[in-house]
C-alpha cells in the first residue's frame, strides 16, 4: 500500500475507484430512484452533490496542498457514507416516500469500505501536508 500510495498516478488511481464505488452506490440509491425531477427542480445543483467527491483525484497528487479543500472531501464523502448508511437502515424507501431501488449487500458494503478508506487516505493526505509545514518551519 506504501508503495501504490508513494506514487501520483496510484495516488490518483486509488482515489477515483474509491470514489466512483462510493459515488455509485449512493447515485443509485438516491439519484436514479424518483430523484431526478429533484434535479430538474434545483436546476442541476443536486448533481454536484455526486461529482464534486471527484475533486479528491486532483488534491491527493503529491505536490498539491490544498488542506482546507481535503477538509471538505471528507465532510462530502461523510455525508456519502452517511447517505448509504441512511438507505441500508430504510431500504424500502426513497426520498419521496415510495419504493426505492433495490438494495445490493455486496455494493452496499463495498460502497461503505470504500469511504471509509477515503476518509482515512485524505487523513493522511492531511498528515503529509502538516509534518511538511511542520519540516519548513524547522528549516528556517
Amino acid at each position: 500500500m506504501k508503495r501504490l500510495w508513494g506514487h501520483d498516478l496510484g495516488r490518483v488511481s486509488l482515489v477515483f475507484i474509491l470514489t466512483t464505488f462510493l459515488v455509485l452506490e449512493s447515485s443509485r440509491l438516491f439519484l436514479f430512484s424518483d430523484a431526478i425531477m429533484f434535479v430538474v427542480f434545483t436546476l442541476g445543483l443536486y448533481l454536484f452533490l455526486f461529482t464534486l467527491p471527484y475533486v479528491g483525484t486532483y488534491i491527493v497528487r503529491k505536490e498539491k496542498r490544498y488542506p482546507s479543500i481535503l477538509l471538505g472531501a471528507i465532510l462530502l464523502v461523510s455525508l456519502h457514507l452517511f447517505m448509504i448508511a441512511y438507505a441500508g437502515l430504510n431500504p424500502h424507501l426513497n426520498e419521496l416516500g415510495r419504493d426505492s431501488q433495490i438494495l445490493i449487500p455486496c455494493l452496499h458494503v463495498l460502497a461503505i469500505l470504500s469511504g471509509a478508506v477515503l476518509i482515512v487516505l485524505y487523513a493522511v493526505k492531511l498528515w503529509e501536508i502538516r509534518e511538511t509545514d511542520k519540516q519548513k518551519e524547522k528549516d528556517y
